[in-house]
């Protein structure tokens, strides 16, 4: 049997800490607070700063959100001046881009309206949609 720093009883096994202590809640947080270190649950989505501070990790950056906002008033403008499939010419339409929105997200000269059926269609036909111009490379 072993003996534990904090609570002086004997366990059959102990922490793998300095001073040793046992698996009970209070002498992991004595443990803690000895190292100076607080006891903490990380939480998803968040990080703790040098500090202790939770902080919430943004999902976007704040030069990504300035893009989106231009990209939104973009598309809106391109799909009210092109309602139809520029395949088709049948409604609703969606935006695709004939060149990867990572690159190219605000060049309205990349991109198309289109209907469910046909983006799809882009999407799943690469050599189809390359060879009738509906995607390009990105060079």
């Amino acid at each position: 049997m072993k003996t534990c720093s904090f609570c002086n009883k004997e366990v059959s096994k102990l922490w793998y800490a300095n001073p040793k202590c046992c698996a009970d809640y209070k002498c992991r947080s004595e443990y803690a607070k000895v190292k100076g270190k607080e006891k903490t649950s990380p939480v998803k989505g968040n990080t703790l700063s040098s500090k202790g501070k939770v902080y919430k990790i943004r999902p976007l950056s704040a030069k990504m959100e300035k893009k989106l906002v231009e990209y939104r008033k973009l598309r809106d403008r391109y799909l009210k001046e092109n309602p139809t499939c520029e395949i088709c010419g049948k409604t609703p339409v969606e935006l695709h881009h004939k060149k990867p929105r990572a690159y190219f997200l605000t060049d309205v000269s990349v991109f198309m309206s289109v209907c469910r059926l046909h983006h799809d269609l882009i999407e799943r036909e690469d050599k189809w949609a390359r060879e009738n111009g509906y995607k390009l490379n990105h060079l």
